[in-house]
C-alpha cells in the first residue's frame, strides 16, 4: 500500500500502513484482524484499505452462527460488496460538492484531529463506527439511482451493525465527525455542510409528512450536541452550536448558540468553526445579555424561570429577545421594533429574528438607533428576501417618524414562525 492509482506516493496510505505494521509488531495477536483489513494482500491504497475494512466489519457480525439461522452463510458476496464500495470511491459523482474519495479522506483526518480518543488513522479506519457509517452512506448515495435496493441494503446493514441510520438520499459534506455514532439518525432530505460534528443520538428528523422536503438543512462547521433533535425543514446556519438534548423546531441563524426543549438562542459562538473545536459544554459562548449593564429603561431582573409575558410562541428561538425588549433603552431597536417595520412587508419571524441577531453584536438584545441607521438596511437585505429599495424606504420612514417610545401593545407581537 505505497502507491495510489496514479503511481504517486500517497502520504495518508503510507501513514496507515506504517501504523498497522507497528501495531502488528507490538500486538501480534491482532494479525488475523489486520491481515483481513488494512494489511490484506489486495490493499494498495487508502481507499482499498477503507473498502476492505468496512466490508469486513459490515459482514462479520451477520455471518456468525449466533446471529444467522442458516448457520453463518454470507448474505452478500464480500468481493462484490467491496467492488461496489471501491467503485463508488472512484466515481466522479459529487455529494455536497465533493467526490467520495475526497470526503472519506477528510472525514478520517477530521476524526483524528477532533476526537481525543483516537490518535491514529488506523484507529479511525478499524474502530470508528461513525466513520464506517459515513463510508457506507457515501457509497449508498452513489448507488441509489441505479441500484436502489443495494443502497438500502447498505443503509440497513450499517444500521444493524454500527447503530446509525443514514438515509442514502441525504447529502453530507466532507470533514464530518459522527462522534461515538450510536443512535444518529439522518433523514432522507437532510443536508449537512462541511466540517460539522454530530455527537451520539442526534436526530435530523422529519415533520411526519409522507413526502416532500421535510428534514433539516445544517450549514457548515456546526456542532450538534448529544441527544439533540432537529425536526422539520429548518435551516441551521454556518458555525452554529446546538446544545445537548435540545429540541430544535425553528431555524437557527449562523453562529448562534441554541439550547433547550424547545430550543432558544442564548448567545453566539466565539469560535469561527465550532464543528472543529467541539465545545460540548458550551463554555466558548458569548451569552445573551451578558453586557446588559447599558440597559436604562428598567431595572427588573431577568431570571431563567421568568414566565414569558411577551406573547411569544413557546417554540420561537427568539423568545428571549422579546423579553429583553422590555429592558432596552427607549430609542433602541428591539425585536418588537423590527417586527413593526418588517412584518407589514411580509417578513417571517425567522427573518426578523435573524436580522436582529446579526445586528446585536453586543448580545444585549437590542441595537442602538445610530448603529441601526448605519447598518440596518444592509443586514436586513442580507437576512431576508426583501429588495434593498423596499427595506431602505421602510427603515427611513421609521427613523424619520420618531416613533421610538414603545407602546405596551408592541410587546405582544405574537412571535409565530412560519
Amino acid at each position: 500500500m505505497t502507491k495510489t492509482n496514479g503511481g504517486v506516493d500517497d502520504e495518508l496510505s503510507l501513514q496507515l500502513r506504517k501504523e498497522a505494521e507497528q501495531v502488528l509488531h507490538d500486538e501480534p495477536e491482532l494479525c488475523p484482524l489486520l491481515a483481513q483489513t488494512v494489511l490484506a494482500n489486495t490493499v494498495e491504497s487508502f481507499e482499498d484499505a477503507v473498502a476492505q475494512t468496512v466490508c469486513y466489519r459490515l459482514l462479520l457480525q451477520p455471518c456468525s452462527k449466533q446471529n444467522n439461522n442458516s448457520g453463518g452463510s454470507v448474505m452478500f458476496c464480500p468481493f462484490k460488496l467491496k467492488e461496489l464500495i471501491r467503485d463508488s470511491m472512484d466515481s466522479d459523482m459529487l455529494e455536497m460538492g465533493h467526490t467520495m474519495k475526497h470526503s472519506i479522506r477528510e472525514d478520517a483526518l477530521a476524526v483524528c484531529r477532533r476526537d481525543p480518543a483516537m490518535d491514529t488513522i488506523l484507529e479511525v479506519v478499524l474502530f470508528s463506527k461513525g466513520y464506517a457509517a459515513l463510508v457506507c452512506h457515501r457509497a449508498a448515495f452513489r448507488l441509489w439511482n441505479k441500484r436502489k435496493f443495494t443502497a438500502l441494503f447498505l443503509q440497513s446493514q450499517c444500521s444493524a451493525v454500527f447503530g446509525l441510520d443514514l438515509h442514502p438520499k441525504s447529502r453530507i459534506g466532507a470533514g464530518i465527525m459522527l462522534d461515538h455514532g450510536t443512535g444518529v439518525v439522518i433523514g432522507e432530505t437532510a443536508t449537512i455542510g462541511d466540517g460539522c460534528t454530530l455527537l451520539h443520538s442526534v436526530t435530523l428528523g422529519g415533520t411526519g409528512k409522507d413526502h416532500g422536503d421535510r428534514h433539516p438543512k445544517v450549514g457548515k462547521n456546526v456542532l450538534i450536541g448529544a441527544g439533540a433533535s432537529l425536526l422539520g425543514n429548518i435551516t441551521i446556519g454556518d458555525g452554529a452550536k446546538i446544545g445537548a438534548g435540545s429540541v430544535v423546531l425553528r431555524a437557527i441563524p449562523a453562529h448562534a448558540t441554541a439550547v433547550g426543549a424547545p430550543a432558544k438562542i442564548i448567545g453566539r459562538s466565539v469560535e469561527s468553526k465550532p464543528g472543529s473545536d467541539i465545545d460540548e459544554t458550551l463554555e466558548s459562548v458569548s451569552l445573551l445579555h451578558k453586557s446588559i449593564s447599558g440597559v436604562t429603561q428598567s431595572t427588573e431582573p431577568i431570571t431563567d424561570d421568568e414566565s414569558d409575558s411577551s406573547g411569544s410562541n413557546g417554540v420561537c428561538p427568539y423568545r428571549e429577545y422579546s423579553r429583553l425588549a422590555k429592558l432596552a433603552p427607549k430609542d433602541a431597536i428591539t425585536i418588537c421594533t423590527l417586527h413593526k417595520i418588517l412584518s407589514p412587508l411580509g417578513c417571517s419571524m425567522n427573518e426578523i429574528g435573524s436580522s436582529l441577531f446579526a445586528l446585536d453584536e453586543r448580545n444585549v438584545g437590542y441595537v442602538h438607533r445610530d448603529a441601526f441607521a448605519q447598518h440596518g438596511v444592509d443586514i436586513i437585505v442580507e437576512q431576508t428576501t426583501l429588495e434593498r429599495p423596499t427595506v431602505d424606504r421602510a427603515v427611513t420612514a421609521y427613523l424619520e417618524s420618531g416613533a421610538f417610545m414603545p407602546n405596551p401593545a408592541d410587546y405582544d407581537i405574537g412571535m409565530q414562525l412560519e
